[in-house]
């Protein structure tokens, strides 16, 4: 629906998407590699309810992303490996959402921050891992549909075996 360029210092370019048939939004940002601290600060403060993304697609029609989403995910390499978060955390508006962490080891790295959130991770993994977005699509088919966290999990281990052809077992048991 939207190409945004350049929308902050650290974010190259922001997508906006609708969904094909479901009244649901999905806002891509593609961060600077270089700034993988900021990233990942917006993606906990997102998942707290704290960093705020308003989007306007044309006058009348205003979408609000970050901590207003149900949902946040982030895909990439999981700067927490390199660096610890100092960061201020709680659950600020009082709203549980979903979050989809796809990157190396990202369950053991982000488990106490995404409990300070208050959220609930419906994907995370459990060692190395490829961190593409075929396993984020997939997983999201199935949240949109509204299916169970196990069948979403399901989704993205299947999606993960699909590319990684590493068997579906392996993928169950990375991606938890």
């Amino acid at each position: 629906l939207k190409t945004i360029k350049n929308p902050s210092d650290v974010v190259l370019e922001r997508l906006v998407f609708k969904h094909v048939r479901e009244d649901v939004y999905l806002m891509a940002d593609a961060y600077d590699g270089s700034k993988i601290k900021n990233t990942v600060y917006d993606f906990l403060n997102a998942s707290s309810g704290k960093f705020a993304a308003n989007i306007y697609l044309n006058d009348t029609l205003q979408l609000k992303f970050g901590g207003f989403a149900d949902l946040c995910a982030y895909v990439g390499h999981n700067g927490l490996m390199d660096f610890q978060a100092n960061i201020d955390l709680e659950n600020y508006n009082k709203k549980e959402k979903d979050v989809i962490i796809i990157g190396c080891y990202s369950k053991a790295y982000f488990e106490p921050y995404i409990k300070e959130c208050g959220a609930n991770p419906l994907i995370w993994s459990t060692g190395l891992m490829s961190a593409e977005a075929y396993t984020l699509e997939w997983a999201l088919d199935g949240w949109v549909l509204k299916e169970s966290d196990n069948d979403v999990r399901t989704r993205a281990a299947k999606a993960y075996n699909n590319y990684q052809k590493c068997g579906l077992k392996a993928s169950l048991n990375l991606l938890r």
